[in-house]
């Protein structure tokens, strides 16, 4: 891929940018192709606050944001906001989902799900854990991930890293001896 190295540039701009023009030269209209390049991570940040719900003290928050997600990317609400900005633009109004992205949201979440079992996995490699640590740490790792995924730092920064070390500490004895 020629645009992956434009990933490191803060907040992936560069990286998305990349994908849009990818979609372009498969056809798609560039607000097609914007559209569909945005909600990708969208779907990702939906599963990813579904599991940040396990076990996580801002539960209303993420709940209340995974809910706005969630309505933003119905057919009804989606196809009403694109209709809406295609006539302000003056142009002809489509319709862009038939039906609820069901299975691309279920997709997500299986993505962060395995994302998250592994940084589970490699977690226990370093440190013993308990069963009831298990759904905080999955939990931590979500909300790490969306810090990392919505903070516009360029990737490689250590944001995820930095994140998870600060949320987790109090389940992973290894970090928190360095820390003291």
């Amino acid at each position: 891929m020629k645009h992956a190295p434009a990933k490191y540039i803060p907040g992936s701009v560069w990286h998305l940018y990349g994908q849009v023009k990818a979609a372009q030269k498969k056809g798609l209209g560039l607000e097609l192709a914007t559209l569909s390049v945005l909600l990708g991570p969208l779907f990702v940040i939906a599963g990813a606050l579904g599991l940040a719900l396990i076990s996580t003290p801002y539960a209303e928050f993420m709940a209340g944001l995974l809910g706005v997600i969630l309505i933003v990317v119905h057919p009804r609400v989606l196809n009403f906001l694109w209709q809406r900005l295609r006539q302000l633009q003056g142009k002809q109004a489509s319709t862009v989902l038939h039906h609820y992205p069901l299975r691309v949201l279920l997709g997500a979440v299986v993505l962060m799900l395995l994302r998250g079992i592994v940084f589970v996995l490699i977690v226990l490699a370093f440190t013993p854990l308990t069963w009831s640590a298990l759904s905080s740490l999955m939990s931590g790792f979500s909300v790490a991930w969306l810090l990392s995924l919505t903070i516009p730092a360029p990737a490689g920064m250590g944001v995820f890293e930095a994140s998870a070390i600060d949320i987790l500490h109090p389940y992973l004895s290894l970090v928190y001896s360095w820390r003291q």
